[in-house]
């Protein structure tokens, strides 16, 4: 079985499951203020995530500190207001 990495998503998308031993090459991605890491598989395909490229490096090197499959926090829910007359 193929070792794989969980990803936080790059954006508002979800996690990203990546299998580790598909990707050929990764670069630091950055846009408005926002980074990720662009990673490049072996198929020709790319993908966005919401990583730096040391936790990457840390995933593919089997850092087992580096708790990349963490899932992001929960969003909290919307704030309710009281309708007028208070």
């Amino acid at each position: 079985m193929s070792k794989t990495a969980c990803f936080r998503g790059y954006g508002r998308s979800g996690p990203q499951h990546v299998v580790l031993s598909k990707i050929l090459h990764f670069e630091e991605y950055s846009s408005n203020s926002d980074y990720g890491t662009n990673i490049y598989f072996s198929d020709g395909s790319e993908l966005l995530v919401g990583e730096y490229p040391s936790a990457v490096t840390k995933a593919i090197e089997g850092d087992t500190e580096h708790k990349v499959d963490k899932p992001p926090p929960p969003t909290p829910p919307p704030p309710r207001y009281k309708r007028w007359p208070y």
